[in-house]
């Protein structure tokens, strides 16, 4: 299966949690609906790379290693980035589930989300560039480099748009 495989089933799971707590949040204003769906897929998206990161570790570690083995965007040595990445992809699959949760308004959910949205979404770019073998490429460092900056500036909104208090009065965490 290929990366985009993995995303678009993401963005499927992020339309049947839009469609279960729709009737839950009727009385929302819709802009906060908004904001908060588009938050739930973009860590759903990024969340599921850790699956698929995971079943290459497990059933494709020869692939994984030559994969990994490429330049990469923090110029580390090939085994401590590979540490890295072990460590990336439980974390992505444990973000993915949150934000599903996330969606379904789950307190501890919340939680996870602000807790690992900034470190993941740090790391996302760099180690998906590194995957696709063109981590240290001038064009492709600087599109990573992109990426991060805006991933960071969304997660970083996420974190205050979910610990401000007028959000807490209409998006009820149980």
């Amino acid at each position: 299966m290929t990366f985009l495989t993995y995303e678009f089933t993401a963005c499927l799971v992020t339309a049947m949690t839009i469609k279960k707590v729709a009737q839950k949040l009727a009385d929302v204003p819709i802009l906060l609906k908004v904001v908060h769906f588009a938050f739930v897929g973009l860590f759903c998206v990024i969340g599921v790379a850790g699956f698929h990161i995971m079943v290459w570790i497990c059933f494709r570690h020869q692939e994984f290693t030559e994969a990994f083995s490429n330049p990469n965007p923090f110029g580390v040595g090939t085994t401590l980035f590979q540490c890295i990445v072990y460590a990336f992809a439980p974390a992505g699959a444990v973000l993915f589930v949150a934000s599903v949760k996330l969606g379904e308004l789950r307190n501890w959910a919340r939680r996870i989300i602000m807790n690992l949205a900034l470190p993941y979404s740090f790391l996302y770019p760099c180690i998906m560039s590194t995957a696709s073998g063109k981590g240290q490429m001038h064009s492709d460092f600087q599109y990573a480099f992109t990426v991060t900056v805006g991933l960071l500036v969304l997660s970083l909104s996420a974190m205050i748009f979910y610990r401000y208090k007028i959000i807490g009065n209409y998006l009820v965490f149980k």
